[in-house]
């Protein structure tokens, strides 16, 4: 099943906030994984 392994999880910034870097952490027991992002102010 290839649709099973789409990301579905998505960060939303602003325009005037930069994203330098998104990263998945580990497996905390949730149907979702977390998102670590880097962002630039």
């Amino acid at each position: 099943m290839p649709l099973a392994y789409i990301p579905i999880d998505h960060f939303l910034v602003s325009k005037e906030i930069g994203v330098l870097k998104i990263r998945t952490g580990r497996n905390v027991g949730s149907d979702h994984l977390p998102l670590i992002t880097d962002l630039v102010i």
